[in-house]
C-alpha cells in the first residue's frame, strides 16, 4: 500500500512552496543536531511578519517554541497540529534565529518523563485560539486538549513535575523567564550546498510525509470510529480496547494510509542509510568523510532501535493480552520490522568507524 494521492498532491506543492521559499543564492543556518540533546528545547523565529508581531506581542526575541525528543528530532505544535521533524531540515535566516536552552541539572531526570509526553501528542491539533489568547493573561483561554508551540513544550514540563506556569498561559518569550534552563552556544553554523540540497527535498523529508500521512491516517480513524475526538494514536489505542468491534475496520483505515509502509521511503530516497555500495557513493559525491557521516547517523540509529524496541515491547504486550485484536498484531510486526531494518542499517555503518 503506498501513499494516498492527496498525499503526492501535498507533497507536489510543499515542494513548489519550498523552491520558492529557500534561495539558494543566500547564506543559510542550521543546527547541528549532533550538539543538541534530547530534551532540549529551541526557541527560533523568522523575518516575516507573522513572526514580527508575535515577538512584539511577547516583547521576546523569538516566535516559536520547540523541543528535542529524540536525537536529530525535534516535536512542535504548528497550523498542521503536533508533529515529529529532522533538524537537518530546520533552515535559518540569521545565525541568532534560533536559540538552545538546556535543563539545568536539577531537572535532567525529568527528561524521560518529558520527551515521552510530547511523544504522546504527535497527532493532535493545532489551537489557534489558544495561541492568540496565551498573551492575555487576565483572560480564561478555552479549555482544550489542543495544542500550541509553547503550551506543548510548558505543558511537558509540567507532566514530567517541571514547575511551570499555566502552559495554556505561555509564550515563547515566558520559556526563558521561568529559569529552568541554561543557554547553549555553538549550535548553528552556515548550511553546507549538501545540507541544503537534503533540507530542501521534500520527497526525502519522512518527517513531512510521516506528518500528511499520521494526519490522514487520525482522520481515516475518526470516520471509521464514528468518534470525531480521536486526536491521537493513543486516542486511538484506547478507543479500540474499550470498542473492540472497530477493531478490523479501524486498522484497515490505518493500512490504506500507508501509515505502515512509511519507512520504505526513506530505504528509496536515502539508500545510503541502508547499503554500504549507496552510502560510499553519497560521501564520495558530497566530498564527506566516511567515518564522521557513519559516527552521525549512528546516534541515529541507535537512538531510532531503542525507541523502537520500546514500542515492540509495549505492543507486544497488549498483543498478548487480546491475541484476536487485529490493530495491536499489525503494530507489533510493524515495529518487528523497524527494527531489522534499523539493526541491519547500524551493521554496516559500525563497518565504516
Amino acid at each position: 500500500m503506498g501513499l494516498s494521492r492527496s498525499v503526492k498532491v501535498q507533497i507536489s506543492k510543499e515542494q513548489e512552496l519550498v523552491n520558492k521559499k529557500f534561495s539558494l543564492e543566500q547564506d543559510w543556518y542550521i543546527l547541528n543536531y549532533t550538539l543538541v540533546e534530547v530534551g532540549d528545547v529551541v526557541l527560533t523565529t523568522t523575518s516575516d511578519i507573522m513572526s514580527s508581531g508575535i515577538k512584539r506581542v511577547t516583547k521576546g526575541n523569538y516566535s516559536h517554541a520547540l523541543a528535542c525528543w529524540q536525537p536529530g528530532s525535534y516535536i512542535d505544535s504548528t497550523g498542521d497540529g503536533v508533529h515529529s521533524h529532522n533538524f537537518q531540515r530546520l533552515l535559518l535566516e540569521q545565525p541568532d534565529f534560533a536559540l538552545v536552552l538546556r535543563l539545568k541539572e536539577e531537572y535532567k531526570e525529568a527528561i524521560p518523563s518529558f520527551v515521552k509526553y510530547l511523544g504522546s501528542q504527535i497527532g493532535n491539533e493545532y489551537t489557534k485560539k489558544g495561541a492568540a489568547l496565551s498573551v492575555l493573561k487576565n483572560i480564561p483561554s478555552p479549555s482544550t486538549r489542543k495544542q500550541f508551540c509553547s503550551k506543548l513544550v510548558a505543558a511537558g514540563l509540567k507532566a514530567a513535575g517541571i514547575p511551570v506556569a499555566d502552559p495554556d498561559k505561555c509564550t515563547p518569550h515566558d520559556l526563558t523567564q521561568f529559569g529552568l534552563f541554561d543557554e547553549v552556544s555553538g549550535c548553528i553554523h552556515k548550511a553546507s550546498r549538501w545540507e541544503l540540497d537534503f533540507a530542501m527535498s521534500v520527497e526525502g523529508n519522512i518527517p513531512f510525509i510521516q506528518k500528511r500521512v499520521t494526519s490522514e491516517m487520525l482522520e481515516m480513524c475518526r470516520k471509521a470510529a464514528k468518534n470525531k475526538h480521536l486526536y491521537t494514536l493513543n486516542d486511538v489505542t484506547a478507543f479500540i480496547a474499550e470498542n473492540i468491534k472497530f477493531d478490523r475496520k479501524v486498522t484497515k483505515a490505518i493500512k490504506q494510509s500507508g501509515y505502515f509502509e512509511l519507512y520504505k521511503i526513506d530505504i528509496k530516497k536515502c539508500p545510503w542509510r541502508y547499503n554500504s555500495v549507496d552510502f560510499e557513493l553519497f560521501c564520495n559525491r558530497n566530498g564527506i568523510n566516511y567515518a564522521a557521516m557513519a559516527a552521525s547517523e549512528i546516534e541515529l540509529r541507535q537512538s531510532s532501535l531503542a525507541h523502537f524496541e520500546t514500542e515492540r515491547l509495549t505492543w507486544t504486550e497488549m498483543y498478548n493480552q487480546n491475541r484476536k485484536l487485529e490493530y495491536t498484531r499489525r503494530f507489533k510486526l510493524f515495529y518487528e520490522r523497524l527494527i531489522k531494518v534499523h539493526t541491519d542499517s547500524l551493521k554496516m555503518l559500525m563497518s565504516y568507524v
